[in-house]
């Protein structure tokens, strides 16, 4: 997988797509604003 949605990130994915796309995650998760996206995994 090269790509993950911003809405799809979870707390164990953070090695995956780093500290700053986790956060974006967890701010979704707790209902805040935050514009749609996705980024690219360590994988790409």
């Amino acid at each position: 997988m090269d790509t993950i949605d911003l809405a799809d990130i979870v707390p164990g994915t953070t090695p995956l797509v780093g500290g700053k796309a986790s956060g974006l995650g967890a701010l979704l998760r707790a209902g805040e604003r935050v514009p749609e996206g996705f980024c690219l995994t360590t994988e790409a």
